[in-house]
């Protein structure tokens, strides 16, 4: 769902949305659509590219993987895939089972 600013742009989610859901839906939006990093940022009112950047950096690192029976690995690796068309880099987490 959209909704406006003050300044009529639109935002993502409902005013009340945490920023866990506003990431997820801008991340699916650059995952399923062909737009930038800055379109994506300017939509959901980031004052930057880098402000949206350590947004999604802050909700990657918060996310708890235990619900679906696994935790992050301490010294697991993290590999990044190169961007590839309009969608930028991919970071895989290493995981372990509980």
């Amino acid at each position: 769902m959209m909704s406006a600013d003050g300044q009529g742009r639109e935002t993502g989610g409902p005013p009340d949305a945490t920023p866990f859901e506003k990431e997820h839906e801008s991340a699916l939006l650059l995952r399923d659509e062909k737009t930038s990093v800055l379109d994506v940022a300017l939509r959901y009112v980031y004052e930057s590219v880098d402000g949206y950047q350590r947004s999604l950096k802050k909700a990657i690192d918060g996310y708890d993987p235990k619900p679906l029976g696994y935790r992050k690995k301490k010294e697991g690796l993290r590999i990044q895939l190169e961007p590839r068309g309009e969608r930028g880099y991919i970071e895989l987490i290493e995981v372990e089972t509980l």
